[in-house]
C-alpha cells in the first residue's frame, strides 16, 4: 500500500478501492476457496499472535488434511492479497457441522511469540542489561528463532533478575516493566524479535480517517475505577519472612480524596529491589488516567499494537498520531480492523493488566498489621554483607551465632534508609533455640531509627517507635550457643 504523505501541513491519503482479498495458506497448501471468515488478534508483549479461520469442508474434502503445528498463514488486503496479516502454529483442528455453516473446519493458530512459553530458571547475581538480558534469553531458550538483534531498542539498565519456572514471555515482560513500562515487544513472522521505545515507531501506511474508512469511533476518559494511588508489592518469602514494598503518591491522593490501594503479590520476586522496583513501576502504570478510545474501520493490514496511527476525527476532536493499543482483524465478507488507541502524550495502556493481575496468585499474607514495607536479611551463604559490627558472633553454615567458646555476643546491622521516618515495625525472625521452653528470652533486639537511641522489642509484636528517624538498625544480642539466626526482618511503617 502506497505511503500516507504530509504536503503543506495537510495529509495525503492512498486512495482505498475497499475491495477485500484474501489467501489462505496452511502448511504450503492454498485453501483460500474455502475460506469463509475468521478473526485475527495482533499481539504484543505477553499478548500472543492469534488467529482462528474457518473453512468450508463440503463432502469432507479436507477432512484429515490438517494436523497440529501445521503453519498457518493468513493475507488480507484490498490488492491481491500481498499484506501478510499472520503466521503460526496451527491447534488442534476442528471438524463440525451445522445447520448454519454445513461441515466446516475450524482453525485456530498462535503466533511465533507462543514458542516463549518455555520455562526459564535463572538467576543474574552481577547484574545485565536490560537488552542484554532480552537477547541472550531469546538466544537460550529459543534457538530456532533468529539472533537478528537489529530491532532490539538498546536498554541499558541494570537487572538483576531471578527467576523460578517463569514462562519466557513473562520474563520479557518483567524486563519491559523495569524499564519503566516504556518499551513493547513483539516476534514477527520471520521469527525475528522487536523491542522498542512506545512512540517512537509510526505506521505509514495506513490512518483512520472521518468519512474515509471509520466506521465507529469513540473517545473518553480512562476508566476510574481501575485508577490506583497506592501500590503494595508482596514477593517470595524469605524463610517465612515476606519481602514487601508499598509504593504511594500522596499527592495524587490528596486530589483523588481517598486511598486506591492495589495489592499485588509476586512469588517470582525474590529480592527486596524487585519488589521495590515492581511496586514503583506498577503506581506509575496506575496512578494517571489518560484519554483512549475505540474505533472500527476498513481493514488496515499493516497495522500492529505500539505503533503511532494517524487518527482524523473532528467529532472527537482528534486530529493528530495516537498510540495503538490492541488490533483486530474480522475477515469474511468483509475486512474491518478494531482498534484500541491511547492518548499521545502518555504512556500506552496495558491492555493485559487484568491478566496480569489474574496470574498472580493471592496468597495469604504474613501481615497481621498492615505494615508497608519490608527490611530482610537473610545468612544464605554465610552472606555477612548487610552486617555492621560482629562483637564474638559469626555466621556459619547459613546462620547467624555465638563464636565458638563465647558465652555473649552481638551484631548489629547496617544502616538500612527507610523511604520515610517510621512510626511502627514488627521485628521477624526465624532459626533454632531462640527461646526456651519456659519462654526465657536467648535471643533479645533492638532497633535505632535516628543513629543514637536504642529501643527494645521483642519478636513477632507491634512495636511503637519512639524516636524519630528512617536510619534503621538492629541489633541482635545472644546468650547461648545454641541459638541461631537463620533470617532476620523488620516490618515496618
Amino acid at each position: 500500500m502506497p505511503a500516507i504523505k504530509e504536503v503543506d501541513g495537510h495529509f495525503i491519503i492512498p486512495l482505498n478501492l475497499r475491495v477485500p482479498t484474501y489467501k489462505v495458506e496452511v502448511d504450503d497448501y492454498d485453501v483460500s476457496e474455502y475460506f469463509k471468515g475468521g478473526t485475527i488478534g495482533v499481539g504484543s508483549n505477553a499478548i500472543f499472535d492469534a488467529a482462528t479461520i474457518m473453512l468450508t469442508n463440503k463432502d469432507g474434502i479436507l477432512t484429515r488434511e490438517f494436523e497440529q503445528n501445521n503453519i498457518m498463514k493468513v493475507y488480507a488486503d484490498f490488492d491481491n492479497a500481498t499484506n501478510q496479516i499472520f503466521e503460526g502454529r496451527v491447534d488442534e483442528p476442528i471438524y463440525i457441522m451445522n445447520s448454519d455453516v454445513g461441515f466446516a473446519l475450524n482453525l485456530s493458530a498462535r503466533g511465533y511469540s507462543a514458542d516463549a512459553s518455555i520455562k526459564v530458571n535463572e538467576l543474574y547475581e552481577s547484574g545485565i542489561t536490560i537488552s542484554d538480558c532480552f537477547k541472550e534469553l531469546r538466544d537460550e531458550y529459543l534457538p530456532h528463532h533468529s539472533s537478528d538483534n537489529t530491532n532490539i531498542a538498546d536498554i541499558d539498565i541494570i537487572v538483576y533478575p531471578t527467576w523460578s519456572e517463569r514462562p519466557l514471555i513473562n520474563c520479557f515482560e518483567d524486563l519491559m516493566l523495569w524499564a519503566d513500562s516504556n518499551y513493547f515487544f513483539y516476534c514477527d513472522f520471520n521469527k525475528i524479535w522487536h523491542v522498542f521505545e512506545k512512540g517512537t515507531r509510526t505506521c505509514d501506511t495506513e490512518a483512520a480517517i472521518y468519512g474515509d474508512n471509520i466506521k465507529r469511533c469513540e473517545f473518553g476518559d480512562g476508566d476510574f475505577s481501575i485508577k490506583r494511588n497506592r501500590v503494595t508489592v508482596y514477593g517470595q518469602e524469605l524463610e517465612g519472612i515476606p519481602l514487601l514494598y508499598t509504593a504511594d503518591d500522596e499527592d495524587i491522593q490528596s486530589t483523588d480524596g481517598f486511598i486506591k490501594d492495589e495489592i499485588i503479590s509476586n512469588n517470582n520476586l525474590l529480592t527486596s529491589s524487585t519488589v521495590k522496583d515492581h511496586a514503583i513501576a506498577q503506581l506509575a502504570k496506575l496512578k494517571t488516567l489518560e484519554q483512549h478510545g475505540t474505533a472500527s474501520c476498513l481493514g488496515m493490514p499493516t497495522l500492529r499494537p505500539g505503533y503511532r496511527l494517524l487518527t482524523l476525527n473532528s467529532y472527537c476532536n482528534v486530529s493528530d498520531y495516537r498510540n495503538v493499543v490492541e488490533v483486530t482483524h474480522n475477515i469474511g465478507r468483509g475486512f474491518y480492523t478494531d482498534i484500541t488507541l491511547a492518548e499521545k502524550e502518555k504512556g500506552i495502556l496495558s491492555t493485559f493488566e487484568d491478566r496480569i493481575r489474574k496470574e498472580q496468585e493471592q496468597i495469604a499474607i504474613r501481615n497481621r498489621y498492615n505494615m508497608k514495607y519490608a527490611h530482610v536479611i537473610d545468612f544464605e551463604g554465610d552472606d555477612t554483607s548487610e552486617l555492621e559490627t560482629k562483637y564474638q558472633t559469626t555466621v556459619w553454615n547459613n546462620n547467624l551465632m555465638l563464636a565458638l567458646l563465647q558465652t555473649s555476643g552481638y551484631a548489629i546491622t547496617k544502616i538500612h534508609v527507610a523511604p520515610k521516618n517510621v512510626s511502627y515495625c514488627v521485628l521477624k525472625c526465624t532459626g533454632q533455640s531462640l527461646t526456651s521452653d519456659a519462654d526465657e528470652y536467648f535471643v533479645t533486639y533492638k532497633i535505632s531509627v535516628d543513629g543514637v537511641s536504642w529501643e527494645s522489642l521483642k519478636r513477632d509484636e507491634l512495636h511503637e517507635v519512639q524516636g524519630t528517624g528512617k536510619n534503621i538498625r538492629i541489633r541482635v544480642d545472644f546468650i547461648s550457643l545454641t541459638s541461631k539466626i537463620r533470617a532476620l526482618g523488620l516490618l515496618y511503617k
